[in-house]
């Protein structure tokens, strides 16, 4: 993987320090379902400014109030959301912090949201899963191509500064 590091830098902190990371040197962050599980997400998106240089992006994924709807209350408390967030939310606190909104993408809509739910919350035998999984992977393929105004999960794209 020595090819990689030419391209790409991986670093694993607190993102509400982020001390590994030096003041405007990275061009892009991609935040993969993470903001949602961190205590003071201001701290870790002051962080994000931090580290980023003039005109930097983040790339955010984040889970909807419909998340634990569809995936389950007690999935969503076990796998430790302190949070969700709607589109006004995200683009509200990240502009607070000098951020500009670009653009956002919504996912797991509202029929593969009813999937996941069969999937993780009605269904708790492994071995019926393991066997049903390939079905409901190919009909949610198919079910997100319908585009619905409730989805579970969306990715924000910001810049730093204007």
């Amino acid at each position: 993987m020595e090819w990689l590091q030419k391209y790409v830098t991986v670093k694993k902190d607190d993102a509400q320090i982020l001390a590994c990371c030096p003041s405007n040197f990275f061009e892009q962050a991609l935040i993969i379902d993470v903001l949602e599980h961190v205590y003071d997400d201001h701290k870790a998106i002051k962080q994000l400014y931090r580290i980023l240089k003039p005109g930097g992006r983040v790339i955010l994924s984040v889970p909807t109030p419909y998340y634990p709807f569809y995936f389950g209350h007690k999935m969503d408390k076990e796998i430790g959301h302190l949070r969700h967030y709607t589109l006004y939310s995200v683009r509200n606190l990240f502009e607070k912090f000098g951020f500009t909104y670009v653009a956002w993408q919504p996912y797991t809509f509202k029929l593969t949201g009813i999937l996941c739910n069969i999937f993780y919350v009605k269904i708790t035998n492994w071995i019926i899963r393991a066997f049903i999984m390939p079905f409901l992977l190919v009909l949610s393929f198919v079910t997100e191509k319908i585009n619905d105004i409730i989805f579970a999960e969306m990715i924000v794209v910001f810049r730093k500064g204007p």
